[in-house]
């Protein structure tokens, strides 16, 4: 019958330790406090919310003419709800293999907020 050393039997332990607070430490983290979601208890409106969410993160690009080879302007309320229903601007927003914008996804509270708006119905006020 095989025996293991004392010194193998601790480095299988602190392997498991290493190993399960690896494991802990990576299930429960989270990027930020910002990607936390959060939901909006009022209607979100496109001038108060969505608005500000496109000017930093999209009109970079998505301006009024467009830049950087972007297919299409995301300024005003219309192009911006026009896109949601005929080109899956949701989609591409939440997309993990190509996400708009290209540097990566926005932030998870910001993801809901825009389908929130969506959902009520793309709310201008």
């Amino acid at each position: 019958m095989y025996q293991m050393s004392t010194k193998t039997i601790k480095n299988i332990i602190r392997n498991g330790f290493c190993l399960l607070g690896s494991f802990i430490l990576f299930s429960c983290v989270n990027d930020s406090e910002e990607d936390l979601v959060s939901v909006s208890n009022g209607p979100v409106t496109f001038q108060a919310t969505i608005r500000p969410i496109f000017e930093n993160a999209c009109n970079e690009c998505h301006s009024n003419p467009p830049r950087n080879s972007a297919p299409q302007p995301l300024v005003t309320l219309e192009e911006i709800r026009s896109n949601v229903e005929n080109r899956d601007l949701l989609g591409r927003i939440n997309s993990l293999s190509n996400p708009m914008p290209p540097a990566g996804l926005l932030p998870e509270n910001t993801r809901a907020l825009i389908q929130q708006w969506v959902d009520e119905g793309f709310v201008n006020q």
